[in-house]
């Protein structure tokens, strides 16, 4: 059983990425308008003023860049791993 434990994981691992590094991708480029409702209504129901809500959205994109970035490196990881066995 735990060899085959390990043959899964990294299938298991490589495919949740890939699904985690398609949701966000589709938020990011498609950005749909429940989502910007839900950050502009968030962001007035905190009392920010403009500036302040400028910097969450920026941290938000910055934020967002690092999780594609590292789903993307360890989707290539479990793809090599995969490939090695």
């Amino acid at each position: 059983m735990p060899a085959f434990r390990l043959a899964v994981a990294p299938a298991v691992l490589a495919w949740a990425t890939v699904g985690l590094f398609a949701v966000m991708a589709f938020l990011r480029l498609f950005r749909p308008d429940w989502v910007w409702r839900l950050h502009v209504y968030r962001m007035r129901t905190e009392g920010l003023t403009q500036l302040e809500r400028t910097d969450a959205w920026e941290r938000r994109n910055a934020l967002h860049g690092i999780l594609l970035l590292l789903s993307a490196v360890v989707t290539a990881g479990a793809a090599v791993a995969l490939s090695h066995r």
